[in-house]
């Protein structure tokens, strides 16, 4: 019976690591992912007098490609956020109080005081917002500036 347990194991535990082979050789090859918003890595091209080339080149394609890639991706998230309580993309998302996400990239700079600007920048912002008040007004046009408040000003509390 140990025996025969062990052996079920072992053919469970083969046929579970050889599922994302199998799904990838039976599936079409997609050249843009959805989720990403963007072009996949094609397969690369075989040259024998390039072939230090191919493996890194493969290993993008294969990164790309292989087989419930979407699947494996959101259960790591869903176990980073559910379990572990961290950022899956902790350079890019912050988690706020009651399930909210604020974005980490220039909203929060701005909003912590990190992303200042320095006098060359301030002197050129204020030459070309004259010089677009003073085109609208040229063109009888009146020039309105507003500036939206980030989510991270609106939702402090969160």
């Amino acid at each position: 019976m140990k025996r025969l347990l062990q052996i079920a194991f072992s053919l469970v535990f083969v046929l579970a690591i050889s599922m994302p082979l199998v799904k990838t050789l039976l599936s079409k090859n997609e050249e843009t992912s959805a989720d990403e918003n963007r072009q996949l890595k094609p397969f690369p091209e075989v040259n024998l007098k390039l072939l230090d080339k191919f493996p890194p080149q493969f290993n993008e394609y294969w990164a790309d490609h292989f087989g419930f890639r979407e699947w494996f991706i959101s259960q790591n998230h869903k176990i980073k956020m559910d379990l572990l309580r961290v950022s899956p993309l902790p350079d890019q998302v912050i988690f706020g109080t009651e399930g909210w996400y604020f974005m980490k990239g220039k909203p929060y700079k701005c909003y912590s005081g990190l992303n200042k600007f320095t006098h060359a920048e301030l002197k050129e912002g204020r030459v070309q917002l004259q010089y677009r008040a003073d085109f609208a007004q040229k063109q009888g046009v009146p020039y309105i500036i507003f500036v939206a408040p980030n989510k991270h000003r609106i939702y402090e509390e969160n």
